[in-house]
């Protein structure tokens, strides 16, 4: 099967992803409207740098009743609560595994250079989750040994949001989601710049990133990485125009997705 045939197989598809056993790569992927092009370009850069077996979960796609009783949903408070449609679902990613195994969590406006099966098969050491220092935009997730409480963390968003958001969402230490993470070299989470170790590289800047912002000193890397994408009919321009409607991309993208490849490189820290 070619990565053409994986892709439309693979990632068109929620799977159901406790039925996977341990050997196959589970990545959930924070993505909602605006972000869904940006998505699929990742899901391409994990496959093609790849030949293990990924399957994609996106966290847009699950309600609050698959991993909590009735009793403990506030669905549309929680949802009021969050900046993005998926922020604080990736700590319900425990329970949608069935606290077993591994997990690896992504934002969408991540993009990946390497084999996410390196990041796989790193040994946890007793970590619920590994990640670059505060950010838990990238995370290898221990499901097993994750000792938050996801009902807990959504009661407190809804009471208090100004207290508690940014502390659960940067893992903070004195918080549940902080009190046991272990780290990431920062080659696995590298913010808005391209360094010759970068194995991911996160465009954190909403307005500058890429795909809205066609100036971005880094912005190529995900640029020949869409036209991938096109040549190889992963997308298509019809994707384009439904992006540009949705205000997901710069109405003249196609025109830098034309422009001639120029790669810029840092030299690693």
């Amino acid at each position: 099967m070619d990565l053409v045939d994986v892709f439309k197989n693979q990632v068109r598809h929620t799977p159901n992803i406790k039925d996977y056993p341990d050997d196959v790569i589970r990545v959930f992927v924070g993505v909602d409207g605006p972000r869904k092009l940006a998505s699929e370009v990742l899901k391409y850069s994990i496959l093609k740098n790849t030949s293990r077996r990924v399957v994609f979960f996106d966290l847009e796609n699950i309600h609050l009743s698959d991993v909590l009783t009735e009793a403990e949903m506030q669905e549309e408070e929680v949802s009021k609560a969050m900046y993005t449609g998926f922020s604080l679902y990736r700590w319900a990613i425990p329970l949608l595994c069935g606290n077993r195994g591994k997990a690896i969590y992504m934002d969408a406006d991540i993009f990946n250079y390497s084999d996410i099966g390196e990041l796989w098969d790193m040994d946890t050491q007793g970590h619920t989750q590994l990640q670059v220092t505060k950010y838990s935009s990238v995370m290898l997730l221990d499901c097993a040994k994750a000792d938050w409480c996801f009902a807990d963390i959504c009661r407190k968003i809804v009471t208090n949001r100004k207290k508690y958001y940014r502390k659960f969402m940067f893992s903070n230490k004195g918080v549940c989601t902080g009190s046991n993470r272990g780290q990431l070299h920062r080659s696995w989470n590298d913010l808005d710049v391209f360094r010759e170790d970068t194995k991911m590289i996160h465009y954190t800047k909403v307005p500058r990133q890429p795909w809205s912002y066609l100036s971005h000193p880094y912005g190529q890397h995900y640029y020949d990485l869409m036209n991938e994408c096109l040549e190889l009919g992963i997308l298509t321009d019809a994707d384009i125009s439904e992006s540009i409607q949705q205000k997901g991309c710069h109405k003249d993208i196609r025109k830098r997705l034309a422009t001639p490849s120029t790669l810029k490189v840092e030299e690693s820290i």
